[in-house]
């Protein structure tokens, strides 16, 4: 036990002598894993194989079943409606030069029509493309192109595109997802920082537990799309978990350092001394707990 204390003791001595190449260190770590390391939404996964092993039967099957299907393209489809009226020749030129704009699109393999529908007010094509089959990076940019050029053929009054099927619908699960996760995020920083103004009646020092824990929650990110490399499985709930967790748990241990300094203060103690006395006598309580949340996950 008391080998303990001195070892978190030494910490908080560490902590207060270099706390300036600390930061330093930090915000450069932070910086470098952002900018070089993947992002966590280009290794989160959204389909159930994604977590099978390759050996298992069913991946098995998948795979002797490749040389059957075309499945290393994505496909969409491309719709043409009036909503009521049979399409007139125009519509038709119209749909055929929204096709021709597809084609000459980076990545597409085919753009063919299917046909017109029986009562003749809709027609369709089939896009497919060697882009991610999920969406992301390549996908996205391809169905964000598509879309544009919808107002750029000059289609007739009442003609009206959409772009449907697994490559759009990935697509646009993407964008909701990104757009949940922004909202979780920007949630979780406000309902936080009222919090802390509570808690401390001032208005920097939230920034105190605040902002190291989001530096964390920047890097973090990063550690694990790299992390998954290396066998770990990311789901896409990942992200938002990840958010709230980061935000919560470190803010938390924050007030728990940060309280106890303000009471060591209190009882006489130079800051410095606070800060080394509040590492001694908190820091084990914070890392074990900190160690059961990540074993918990």
């Amino acid at each position: 036990m008391r080998g303990v204390r001195r070892l978190y003791s030494g910490l908080g001595r560490f902590d207060v002598r270099f706390r300036y190449l600390i930061v330093v260190v930090w915000v450069v770590v932070t910086i470098v894993g952002v900018r070089t390391l993947p992002g966590l939404g280009s290794v989160a996964k959204d389909t159930e194989s994604g977590f099978l092993p390759a050996n298992s039967p069913s991946m098995h099957a998948a795979q002797l079943l490749d040389p059957f299907e075309n499945s290393t393209l994505a496909s969409a489809t491309l719709v043409a409606s009036t909503g009521g009226a049979a399409l007139s020749p125009q519509d038709q030129a119209a749909f055929a030069s929204l096709l021709a704009r597809v084609r000459a699109l980076p990545n597409v393999a085919s753009a063919r029509s299917l046909g017109t529908s029986s009562d003749g007010e809709a027609v369709q094509a089939l896009v497919q493309a060697n882009v991610p089959q999920y969406g992301g990076g390549a996908g996205t940019t391809l169905v964000d192109s598509i879309r544009s050029d919808f107002t750029r053929v000059g289609a007739p009054g009442g003609l009206q595109f959409h772009l449907t099927g697994e490559l759009a619908i990935a697509t646009d699960s993407d964008t909701a997802s990104a757009h949940s996760q922004n909202a979780t995020q920007l949630l979780s920083v406000l309902f936080i920082i009222v919090l802390l103004l509570f808690a401390f009646r001032a208005v920097l020092a939230p920034l105190v537990t605040l902002l190291p824990a989001g530096l964390v929650l920047a890097l973090a990110g990063p550690v694990i799309a790299a992390a998954s490399h290396i066998g770990v499985q990311v789901s896409v709930i990942t992200e938002l978990i990840l958010v709230v967790l980061v935000l919560g748990a470190g803010t938390d241990y924050g007030l728990f350092l940060v309280f106890r300094v303000r009471e060591e203060i209190r009882r006489g103690l130079a800051p410095r001394d606070a800060v080394v006395r509040a590492v001694e006598t908190v820091g084990e309580s914070i890392t074990f707990s900190a160690l059961i949340v990540i074993g918990a996950l």
